[in-house]
């Protein structure tokens, strides 16, 4: 898996997107809603980054198949995603479920639950991933 991802890696950073500030931690329990605002809390991981990584979390934290993030991204976006588009959004779900798997690893070490984010972010990370090479090595 470890490869599989660094190989990713590697062609999502040839997409050359430009990093920005990103909230590197966009799961459902930081956003909260009041009348009709929407406030995102818990900054400790903001940085300058990929902004595909933001989706990626939302989407590895979420339990949807590859078509529905498909839908995610296209109502992110407001429209059909361009082919750069789809296989770089799509590589992030993956990098971003190896990234917190990796982390779920290390809580689990320290006795700490993670509930079944960890198998969940396992199956993300080898089945995003497949998607996302696949889309790469097929890209025209």
């Amino acid at each position: 898996l470890r490869e599989k991802i660094s190989n990713l890696y590697e062609y999502a950073e040839g997409d050359n997107i430009e990093k920005r500030l990103c909230h590197n931690d966009c799961y459902d329990p930081n956003f909260l809603t009041d009348n009709n605002n929407i406030y995102l809390i818990d900054w400790e991981y903001s940085g300058n980054a990929d902004p595909a990584s933001d989706m990626g979390t939302f989407i590895c934290c979420s339990d949807y198949t590859v078509d529905e993030a498909m839908e995610v991204l296209k109502i992110y976006f407001g429209r059909d995603l361009t082919l750069v588009e789809k296989c770089h959004y799509i590589a992030y779900i993956a990098i971003s479920s190896y990234y917190w798997f990796i982390w779920a690893l290390y809580k689990t070490s320290l006795g700490e639950d993670v509930g079944n984010y960890l198998d969940l972010w396992y199956e993300y990370a080898d089945t995003y991933g497949n998607v996302a090479l696949d889309l790469y090595k097929n890209k025209k």
